[in-house]
């Protein structure tokens, strides 16, 4: 067994699972997602926001099984992304505020970099719910994006680190010798 250390939060994106329940993993992806398997110090966490993706799922068999998968991850606290600003609000049974809507400064800018929302918004989750790594399968909207604005990334997010599951056993072997 790897070394144990401290506890290493890992944010799966929705595709890992999605992937997993319909067999669509690469054979090197799924062996290296077996090795992580073996550190009991790897956690792995999501949101509030798979659930609500795998929720759209039109196929009823399918949208339960992922329903159950998700149930079995470690959830960290969803943060809002957005609050309101000025006016006054009516926060109970009438949830309406007449203030300002202001996204939250880390949303934003990773919006500029991964314009589809749904990214965004796991990404930001990830990032402040203390999490080490985005684990993700999603090489073109994701994994490229990252490195090809890491810059940038490092500024806003600099404790969180993009990785596929090849590419998180590679930095975990590395770190254990």
């Amino acid at each position: 067994m790897p070394n144990e250390k401290l506890t290493i939060k890992v944010y799966l994106d929705t595709c890992i699972l999605s992937n997993l329940r319909a067999d669509k993993i690469i054979e090197e992806q799924l062996i290296s997602l077996d090795k992580i398997c073996n550190y009991e110090n790897i956690v792995f966490v999501t949101s509030n926001k798979m659930l609500e993706e795998f929720l759209k799922t039109t196929e009823d068999r399918i949208r339960i099984t992922l329903k159950i998968l998700y149930k079995l991850l470690t959830k960290i606290p969803s943060k809002p992304f957005s609050r309101f600003e000025g006016g006054f609000s009516f926060p109970f049974k009438f949830p309406i505020s007449f203030g300002k809507k202001v996204e939250d400064k880390l949303f934003s800018s990773l919006k500029v970099i991964f314009p589809h929302k749904d990214d965004a918004e796991h990404i930001y989750q990830a990032a402040e719910g203390g999490c080490k790594y985005f684990m993700t399968l999603d090489r073109d909207s994701i994994l490229k994006k990252a490195k090809k604005f890491s810059t940038q990334l490092n500024k806003i997010c600099p404790n969180l680190e993009f990785v596929d599951p090849t590419t998180l056993i590679d930095k975990l072997l590395k770190s254990s010798s």
